[in-house]
């Protein structure tokens, strides 16, 4: 199946109905010679209805991971600088020493509460690489 198949004469006329609306004649002119040379040209390097609607659904998935991929990132982003808040507020409770005698066990509670938040959002993000790529 060659590329006429997919965009035949018919279809060239009818854009240029169309666009007649639109556009000068010269202007109509000139840009079916380039979709004519265009047509001509892809004939030439082999390209196919099938290769076409391939590469199409190929472009698809790319914006589909694209939109995946900065969803992930602004989680990521957001989960990092709530970690960081986190441990800036371990910081401060550990030098002010606020909670008496039982800091020690409180700021290991947190500590350990963080860590395993942190290792929870590291294991998500390294699971979303290995699958996108």
């Amino acid at each position: 199946m060659g590329v006429k198949e997919w965009m035949s004469l018919a279809d060239l006329r009818s854009y240029a109905s169309f666009f007649s609306n639109f556009a000068s004649d010269e202007q109509i002119t000139e840009t079916l010679k380039k979709m004519h040379s265009l047509r001509e040209e892809a004939e030439k390097a082999g390209a196919t209805a099938a290769n076409v609607q391939r590469l199409l659904s190929l472009l698809e998935t790319l914006k589909v991971l694209e939109k995946e991929e900065a969803e992930v990132e602004l989680n990521f982003s957001e989960e990092h600088s709530r970690l960081q808040l986190e441990a800036s507020e371990l910081e401060e409770m550990i030098q002010s020493d606020e909670h008496g005698g039982n800091s020690a066990q409180d700021v290991d509670h947190l500590l350990a509460n963080a860590v395993d938040r942190l290792n929870s959002s590291k294991m998500v993000f390294h699971m979303f690489l290995s699958n996108s790529f």
